[in-house]
């Protein structure tokens, strides 16, 4: 275990006379009290003039021992804005999980890299002539990554081609996706839960996220009417559902949905009972595929507004030919990094991670471009992290490596950078909204601490800044990795640490 506790400015480093046969009684003493790591424990080479190591403050310790957390598992790293080194440098230099506070490094690179005024665009081409509103050709979607394309962008994308003249569509409906490079993953890869929200992966063209809400709703005369959110024409849904009397309880409603797709066409099927008493209910599911998902969309909102479409509806690639009817472009890039990073997105990280690696290195994207994108940027911005290690962007992986230290020294360009206010918008405010809403919903520290959390299995992490009590701001750095490690543990000391900071007047250690 390595450990580094550094002094401000001014303050008397610990034992600075004794000689070598005291040092090393001192350090007995301290192994005795369980504070200096035992003989052959790893410690990390101290950075710059970081101090030797020493201990941790009292708060910090006792919330160790209070929680059952060991110091080895432990990073922190904690600096005052204004000052050139760290008041604390806890094992900063080991590289930890960081879980979802990685995307502080997607989104801190992708406003330097392509501005906060960046928007992602989706096209509409069309192949062959149009007379009397009947295309003889076929209508193109090409996505270029936009992850927070909705039901209703897309409704108003088609809607734009209707205004210009087509009505029927005498060819195919293309889904065009080629931006980005198929991934080698599949959904369920990560943790098993397929069907899961967080787990959708990126493609160029997705809708709704790639969730389909699945709504049951009680009709008068007993009927449960059953649609999804968005609408999907290539999904027939058999419903099968009872009606049974009692309160919303698991004991009575107990819906189950399946996804059958071995007859040619996906059917969902609906069985089980609903209760009652539940009102409208609704189930978010990654039910298709992105490509059948954006297709079935299209064509579904398509025929909403009298469209028709002769041909197929498939995924596909525009040909050189087909020339451009309507562009569709997203909200600037730094409304999805607060969504990003105060509710931590999955896809929409996943998604700029990967746009980064198709606008700097060209189409189509990949997680190979990505990464050598991201490791330039932070080389020419003299950021050299030596432990980093970057899987998707996202915090979704067991293989992704970073140091406290280096988070820290992160925070600092990002503060200096000139996209600042975007990116500490864009960070969770305690006990007001995101990830951070139910922390410190009461007290002085409320408002006062801006931070990207990320948790997994074995893994608890925090970043951000802090405002102390006397106005002055801190970068504050907390990795926690344990296989064990229970969640609230975690939470409960990173809370510790924030209180910490912000007494940091009075916090001496």
């Amino acid at each position: 275990m390595g450990m580094v506790f550094l002094f401000r400015r001014g303050a008397t480093a610990p034992f600075p006379s004794l000689a070598l046969d005291h040092r090393l009684a001192a350090v007995l003493f301290l192994l005795l009290l369980g504070v200096v790591a035992p003989a052959g424990a790893a410690t990390p080479t101290p950075a710059g003039d970081e101090a030797p190591d020493v201990a941790l403050p009292a708060p910090l310790a006792q919330a160790l021992r209070t929680h059952k957390i060991a110091p080895q598992d432990v990073s922190f790293y904690v600096r005052d804005l204004a000052a050139a080194t760290p008041v604390l440098a806890f094992n900063a230099e080991v590289p930890r999980n960081p879980a979802s506070v990685i995307k502080l490094l997607t989104t801190t690179a992708g406003l330097g890299l392509l501005g906060p005024g960046y928007r992602w665009k989706t096209r509409a081409y069309v192949t062959g002539s149009l007379r009397q509103g009947r295309l003889e050709g076929d209508l193109i979607l090409k996505g270029f990554g936009d992850p927070t394309l909705t039901v209703e962008g897309l409704w108003g994308l088609l809607w734009s081609l209707r205004e210009r003249g087509v009505t029927t569509v005498a060819g195919d409906l293309i889904i065009d996706s080629e931006y980005f490079a198929p991934l080698a993953e599949a959904r369920g890869d990560f943790d098993g839960a397929e069907r899961s929200a967080y787990n959708a992966l990126p493609y160029a063209l997705s809708v709704h996220f790639q969730i389909t809400d699945v709504h049951l709703l009680q009709e008068a005369g007993g009927d449960i009417r059953a649609f999804t959110h968005p609408p999907l024409a290539n999904l027939e849904i058999q419903n099968e559902l009872r009606l049974v009397q009692g309160p919303c309880q698991r004991q009575y409603h107990k819906p189950r949905i399946q996804l059958l797709e071995g007859s040619g066409h996906p059917v969902l099927r609906l069985t089980g009972t609903v209760a009652d008493r539940c009102g409208e209910s609704k189930y978010p599911n990654l039910l298709l595929d992105p490509g059948t998902h954006s297709a079935g969309v299209a064509l579904a909102l398509w025929q909403s507004m009298g469209g028709r479409v002769d041909g197929r509806v498939r995924v596909g690639i525009r040909p050189p030919a087909a020339r451009l009817l309507h562009t569709l472009e997203s909200e600037p890039l730094d409304h999805a990094i607060r969504e990003i990073n105060k509710n931590s997105h999955n896809l929409m990280s996943r998604t700029l991670f990967l746009t980064l690696g198709a606008e700097r290195a060209g189409a189509p994207g990949t997680l190979e471009k990505s990464r050598r994108v991201l490791s330039d940027w932070l080389n020419e911005r003299g950021l050299v992290f030596p432990e980093l290690v970057v899987d998707n962007g996202a915090g979704l992986s067991r293989s992704a490596r970073v140091s406290a230290a280096s988070l820290g020294r992160l925070l600092a360009d990002a503060y200096a950078a000139p996209t600042m206010p975007q990116f500490l918008s864009s960070l969770a405010i305690a006990g007001v909204d995101g990830t951070m809403r139910k922390r410190f919903r009461q007290g002085p520290v409320k408002g006062r601490a801006q931070v990207k959390t990320g948790t997994l299995r074995g893994a608890t992490a925090m970043a951000g800044y802090v405002l102390d009590r006397a106005g002055r701001r801190w970068i504050l750095v907390s990795l926690i990795n344990h296989p064990k490690l229970a969640v609230w543990s975690g939470k409960a000391l990173e809370n510790t640490l924030i209180q910490w900071v912000y007494n940091q007047e009075t916090a001496a250690p």
